[in-house]
């Protein structure tokens, strides 16, 4: 871990990876609910079902914006596994050491 990861004013390269992992994420749920309503729409226009697969055009749309967080916090806490494994200790385990030297 860097100075720059343990800033405690949050300017680090580190807060800038989150910040524009939550920007992507809130894009990626409007996108997701407005696409659903905008094909709902669409499609209510075209077959004259109106409302009702609008509703279920943003109810989808709903859907996948959850499973995108799902997707998103599986990987972050994978991520932040990874680094809490590879920062665990610095350079090699005294057992790995000793059993080297024999």
């Amino acid at each position: 871990m860097g100075a720059a990861d343990s800033d405690p004013e949050g300017r680090g390269p580190a807060s800038w990876v989150r910040a524009t992992v939550l920007l992507a994420f809130g894009v990626e749920m409007g996108v997701a609910v407005w696409g659903g309503h905008a094909l709902g729409a669409w499609a209510d226009e075209h077959l004259e079902t109106a409302p009702w697969l609008m509703l279920i055009g943003v109810l989808l749309g709903i859907a996948a914006a959850g499973a995108s967080l799902v997707t998103m916090l599986t990987r972050l806490r994978a991520r932040s596994a990874g680094a809490l494994e590879e920062g665990s200790g610095e350079g090699e385990r005294p057992d790995d050491q000793r059993s080297r030297d024999v």
